[in-house]
């Protein structure tokens, strides 16, 4: 069958107005999404960016908040140590000159003082603060007229007392924190403090009075048997010294080394009794003990002797210490008094404050 052209006319016709009503495409051409992506990356460098979170500031924990506070206090006490040594009498300032020694060297074994931003102390945006308020104020007059007024200057008297305060709060935190070495450190920053304490009160006349140690009724929580029987073993130890002591020597000496003798047996039988060792197949405690050449030498002087008990009290501190570190959170009070009491005889007996007593590391 043909078709007349008069049909195929209005056909094509007809498909002509289909066209025109027809949606237009939506498809985008490559070439204009090359363009778009060029439009975003150009704004990439621009001030139009995708937001990111900001940096999280870290957050001291438990511990190094007790570092950080006991760093201070070392530093706060060297400074106004110094400051008090500028005007008081030679034997006054030679003790505190010790007291800012010692503390500078506490605060380098703890690390320091804490600093959130090494380089901006006060945070990532001081540096843009700190341009701010230059301009704000060119001349610095409005910042000066802000600082707080300064506060009375240091005497021996204030800086006995701080010293007083920050041994206290050494030992507190030497019984309260977790780390067991940690606390081994705070333990002897607290007893150098004490001592220096001691020492500052004898030159300045002030009253010092040294408590009395007192052996645990139930051993220490976090001690192990074997932690109890060095223990029990070096206070028996220590009291046979003395009485070899007091054998070779004569007078007075030998009065004071008697009571030595008694104190150190009777501290090796309480220590027995709360380890639950008195008296057992399991007591530590010998009828003799391999005793230092200088004591038993033949001839030997009495200041030779009785030296050798004074190192024998210096080692039971770095005893004691030891302990400190193995104890647990809370138990550790009457082992850091242990520590000063032991360091404390070896000053009384002529040695010079120990910067960090109990800790031969460190000495």
């Amino acid at each position: 069958m043909t078709t007349s052209p008069a049909h195929r006319t209005d056909r094509r016709a007809r498909r002509a107005d289909r066209s025109a009503t027809r949606p237009a495409d939506r498809r985008v051409p490559g070439r204009l999404v090359a363009v778009a992506l060029a439009g975003v990356l150009a704004l990439a460098g621009c001030d139009l960016r995708l937001e990111t979170p900001p940096p999280v500031t870290p957050t001291p924990d438990a511990v190094e908040q007790v570092r950080d506070a006991t760093a201070r206090d070392a530093v706060a006490l060297a400074d106004a140590a110094e400051e008090a040594a500028a005007g008081a009498p030679v034997e006054v300032a030679g003790v505190l000159l010790q007291v800012a020694e010692a503390s500078r060297a506490h605060a380098d074994a703890l690390g320091g003082v804490y600093v959130q931003f090494p380089e901006h102390p006060e945070g990532p945006d001081a540096a843009a603060d700190d341009a701010a308020t230059d301009d704000a104020e060119p001349d610095g007059e409005a910042a000066g007229a802000e600082d707080a007024a300064p506060g009375p200057p240091a005497d021996p008297a204030s800086v006995l007392a701080e010293l007083s305060l920050a041994a206290s709060a050494a030992r507190s935190a030497a019984d309260s924190v977790a780390d067991g070495d940690f606390a081994r450190l705070l333990a002897s920053v607290a007893v150098g403090r004490l001592l220096l304490a001691e020492a500052l009160a004898r030159a300045t006349g002030a009253e010092a009075v040294a408590p009395d140690l007192a052996v645990p009724a139930t051993a220490p929580a976090g001690l192990a048997p074997e932690d109890l029987a060095v223990v029990v073993r070096s206070e028996d130890a220590a009291g046979l010294v003395w009485e070899v002591a007091a054998a070779r020597s004569a007078d007075e000496a030998r009065e004071a080394a008697a009571r030595r003798a008694v104190v150190h047996r009777d501290r090796a039988q309480a220590w027995a009794v709360a380890a639950g060792v008195a008296g057992t197949a399991d007591d530590p405690r010998r009828s003799t003990y391999d005793l230092p050449d200088d004591l038993v030498a033949a001839g030997a002087t009495q200041e030779a002797v009785l030296a050798v008990g004074e190192r024998v009290e210096a080692d039971l501190a770095v005893v004691y210490a030891s302990l400190v570190a193995r104890a647990d959170p809370g138990a550790r009070g009457e082992l850091v008094d242990a520590v000063a009491e032991y360091a404390r005889r070896a000053v009384a007996a002529g040695a010079a404050a120990p910067t960090f007593p109990g800790l031969p590391e460190r000495a």
